[in-house]
């Protein structure tokens, strides 16, 4: 069941429960689809960008992949999106994100959005790009840690620091042996 709601960030989050933990993509991305319209319509860019972000994660899902029959006969409510080209549709959505947190100077979102990036330019072995996305990220964390000195970022498990997990993540994808930007 989904509950009705008007708040576009409630959508956003029944949405990703919706797509990550009940294998029901249709509704979510009408939920989602729903969000952007509310953010476009208070020009709201942060909560935009949010909703771009969520729409990047919905088009890369595991859900998404096993309701492919689905996809393939209907489309998705992005018409400009395919099943085929999901993860190029993905990424579209994650650098609509990108823009936006720039330009209202969100490291700490930006950091994030380009660490999804890096993971999914790697999944599907454009190594050149995530290496890319990983030089972006660490620099977002660094402007992030300037300008918000007092700001504490969780470092994934097994490391000391987000920039330990990102020279972790450039040395295992072989980053070094690529035209990495530093």
């Amino acid at each position: 069941m989904v509950s009705n709601t008007q708040d576009p960030q409630k959508k956003l989050a029944n949405a990703k429960d919706l797509f990550d933990y009940q294998d029901r993509p249709l509704p979510a991305e009408r939920l989602i689809v729903e969000a952007i319209d509310a953010f476009k319509k208070r020009n709201d860019d942060m909560g935009l960008a949010e909703a771009y972000r969520v729409y990047g994660f919905f088009f890369q899902s595991e859900a998404v992949e096993r309701w492919g029959h689905v996809y393939r006969r209907q489309g998705f409510l992005d018409k400009s999106a395919t099943f085929d080209g999901r993860i190029t549709k993905a990424l579209e959505y994650f650098e609509g994100a990108r823009g936006l947190y720039s330009d209202h100077h969100a490291y700490d979102r930006l950091t994030n959005v380009d660490l999804n990036m890096g993971f999914t330019f790697e999944r599907h072995h454009l190594i050149s790009e995530a290496c890319k996305a990983y030089d972006h990220a660490l620099r977002d964390y660094q402007n992030n840690a300037r300008e918000n000195p007092s700001a504490r970022q969780t470092p994934p498990s097994g490391f000391s620091s987000l920039p330990e997990f990102l020279e972790a993540q450039k040395k295992r994808v072989k980053c070094y042996s690529q035209n990495s930007v530093n």
